[in-house]
């Protein structure tokens, strides 16, 4: 939301030397200091893994995947009105034979952008949670597989991983 004087978008409004952070006029809110919901933080479809099995000769897997990495969001999680929703949309399956997908897996995590460590999915005792480092650096932890993957466990005979499409603001 957006509040405009003589056609510019006011970035900030402050009043006696204080942020203001909300606006409301007949109890609708007109403005917000935070991001908009929606905002996309990091988009990137792909699946975590600590190490890529093929050596990176796979390209299916590479394409896929993102190897012993964290996220680094466009924006800062404290700037948002609320907090993050993490955005998921299948399990990837990888084997010898290839990688292949399972569309049953989808959902959205809405985390609070106080959280510092937020379940994302959780089955059979296994948990993945998205861990904040700082205000702008994240990373998914699988109790299985330590940092940096979102592994799900041993699925039709594969290792399977949630798939994040993108975290947003909300």
């Amino acid at each position: 939301m957006a509040i405009y004087h003589n056609g510019n978008k006011i970035i900030s409004l402050y009043h006696k030397g204080k942020k203001i952070e909300s606006v409301y006029h007949n109890g609708i809110k007109i403005y917000s200091s935070g991001l908009p919901i929606g905002t996309i933080l990091w988009s990137g479809s792909k699946a975590f893994a600590i190490n890529d099995p093929f050596g990176g000769g796979y390209d299916d897997f590479n394409n896929n995947f993102l190897v012993n990495k964290k996220i680094t969001l466009s924006n800062a999680i404290s700037k948002c009105q609320n907090g993050i929703v993490v955005n998921f949309s299948k399990a990837i399956y990888i084997s010898s034979a290839g990688v292949g997908f399972d569309n049953s897996y989808s959902g959205n995590i809405h985390l609070p952008k106080s959280f510092s460590n937020g379940q994302i999915y959780a089955e059979s005792g296994l948990t993945i949670r998205l861990i904040k480092s700082n205000d702008s650096t994240v990373y998914f932890n699988s109790t299985d597989e330590g940092n940096n993957s979102t592994f799900i466990g041993y699925k039709n005979y594969n290792d399977a991983y949630l798939y994040i499409d993108s975290i947003t603001a909300y």
